[in-house]
């Protein structure tokens, strides 16, 4: 054969190859979980234990006193000391996930193994007897009392049933809820399924059945954070659906058209100073073309402008075409009902549509402090559309109210209490809120804020922002409740604010960002949180070793001196 036409032949397989490994993306860290998981958390065991070594959490007073109880087994000391001992490197990845099946749920956790054989030797010496091992193929595998434990040279799985909680709508199915549901964990799981059985089958699945061949599981992982989350949002919806009973409006709504191939993914970062999480929501091309079409690419500056107050507690925005009311309708197949609705009211889901612009705030500012409940000033404001449809939506929402207060209550000699709200508008702004001067100081806009959070929560079609210091320092606790002194107290050293923003849509998936920011610039969230916990705990536990008052005793009051 002629040189150059072999060597083309070769360079053309080595294409040929590159690009089909390239066109199929896969990963090690899903590997073994089933591609069908409801949720999976993984956790980036290298990335956490550099930004908090082992060494600083035993370092901290709750795990000081934990190792000073007496009541604490001998054997477990020592793991404490050195979680390597147990056979699993803290430095490895675990991933923890959940699962539907035909009985139920079930949860697992799974990782690496630096040492089998001291991890069987924990295993085998610390459940003593209470489950049965057998081997094979070179696995071996430990079932009962609803669980399952499996491990080889290399990994282990470890699996458990999750009971059935009784639910809104009148099940038991064997619920910890009642008295005589308080079970053995063996009986408190359907005792039909084999868990022995489900281990094998988890641990020898095929690639091609497991989150390792999941392109969008492949990207979550590519990124080095410190946890990622996956959640199927198909599934999750599924299995909640399947606990609504199949009779009236709802069994005739379409609830697969919005869940279909739906995934929710998100990283988390432990930064200095703050905790940085990137997600992303997935969706099916009709979702995905409903949103493309209506979302809008940012809110309305103005409107977050003319919030009255900076101290703000809570703002929300969000901007979107009106259209897309009608687009999820259709999805649902409940138009029919939603006009119906609507006609009882005296106007249409056009009329609906077309009196609003799409752009809507909701802030909660202004807390005043009050002996029973912080009291605040809250707004709910939206752009609004075609004025005459406005009209008749509001004319029709002005009857229903009327309808409402004419309506006799069960005592005659009480009258209704008044909503706790006031309205109005203006040419270009509809505003509902709890006081009268705070909607009309939003509808006049005398005033305009400018703050760095609102162009980041309007720089997309929708946003959030949650004010930590400035809800805790309005709180105020009772005198006496030195325990919740002690909490917020604690909180306040850590917390400051949490900002939450989308990015504008593109494709078949939606970006957003949340930072989470911390009081402490200049060390790293993780270990902040690390303090901020042991300060807790050890706050709870000072609080449990106050002496009580012992039931049917009085209290001895103070010698009064006459």
């Amino acid at each position: 054969m002629n040189k150059k036409i072999f060597f083309s032949i070769l360079v053309s397989l080595g294409l040929l190859t590159t690009f089909s490994s390239c066109s199929k993306k896969t990963n090690k860290e899903g590997r073994y979980i089933p591609q069908k998981a409801i949720a999976v958390l993984h956790i980036n065991g290298a990335s956490i234990n550099q930004k908090l070594p082992w060494d600083e959490i035993k370092n901290t007073s709750l795990f000081k006193r934990m190792m000073e109880d007496s009541t604490l087994p001998a054997k477990i000391k020592p793991l404490l000391e050195n979680p390597d001992s147990s056979g699993i490197s803290i430095k490895n990845n675990v991933l923890l996930f959940f699962m539907n099946d035909s009985l139920g749920q079930y949860a697992g956790a799974e990782g690496a193994l630096v040492n089998s054989d001291a991890f069987e030797k924990l295993v085998k010496e610390d459940t003593n007897g209470k489950l049965n091992f057998s081997e094979s193929e070179g696995m071996h595998i430990g079932t009962g009392n609803g669980m399952a434990l499996a491990w080889n040279k290399e990994r282990f799985l470890f699996v458990i049933g999750i009971p059935k909680q009784g639910n809104q709508w009148g099940a038991n199915n064997n619920s910890f809820s009642s008295k005589d549901s308080m079970q053995e964990p063996e009986e408190s799981v359907n005792n039909n399924r084999n868990y022995g059985s489900l281990a094998k089958q988890v641990f020898n699945i095929k690639e091609s059945e497991s989150l390792g061949s999941d392109e969008k599981f492949t990207e979550l992982v590519s990124d080095n954070a410190d946890l990622h989350v996956w959640i199927n949002n198909e599934e999750l919806s599924s299995s909640q659906m399947s606990e609504i009973p199949s009779v009236g409006p709802l069994n005739m709504l379409n609830f697969t058209k919005m869940t279909k191939e739906a995934r929710a993914t998100a990283s988390v970062h432990f930064e200095n100073g703050k905790i940085v999480v990137d997600f992303k929501n997935f969706m099916n091309k009709e979702v995905a073309d409903l949103l493309a079409k209506n979302l809008k690419s940012q809110g309305d500056a103005d409107m977050l402008k003319r919030i009255p107050t900076d101290n703000l507690a809570l703002l929300l925005q969000f901007s979107v075409n009106p259209e897309i009311i009608k687009g999820y309708l259709k999805l649902l197949g409940a138009d029919g009902f939603a006009n119906m609705g609507a006609g009882m009211m005296g106007f249409s889901i056009d009329d609906l549509i077309a009196a609003n612009a799409g752009d809507f705030i909701f802030s909660v500012s202004n807390i005043k402090a009050d002996s029973t409940f912080p009291k605040a000033d809250y707004l709910f404001a939206s752009a609004i559309g075609s004025k005459s449809e406005f009209e008749k939506v509001m004319a029709g929402v002005t009857k229903m109210m009327k309808v409402y207060n004419s309506s006799p209550t069960a005592d005659s000699t009480k009258e209704k209490p008044k909503a706790p709200f006031t309205y109005n508008k203006s040419e270009k702004y509809f505003a509902l809120g709890s006081e009268q001067p705070v909607v009309d100081a939003f509808l006049n806009g005398g005033k305009s804020f400018s703050s760095p959070i609102y162009d980041k929560i309007n720089s997309g079609p929708g946003g959030t922002y949650i004010n930590f210091s400035y809800i805790m320092g309005a709180m105020s606790p009772l005198a006496s409740d030195s325990f919740s002194h002690e909490i917020l107290d604690a909180s306040k050293l850590v917390w400051q604010d949490m900002i939450a923003y989308t990015e504008k849509f593109n494709g078949r998936s939606l970006k957003g960002h949340i930072d989470i920011n911390l009081v402490d610039k200049n060390t790293n969230s993780l270990k902040q949180l690390n303090r901020y916990f042991d300060k807790l705990g050890m706050i709870y536990i000072q609080k449990e070793m106050e002496p009580k008052p012992v039931q049917g005793i009085a209290t001895p009051a103070a010698t009064s001196q006459y």
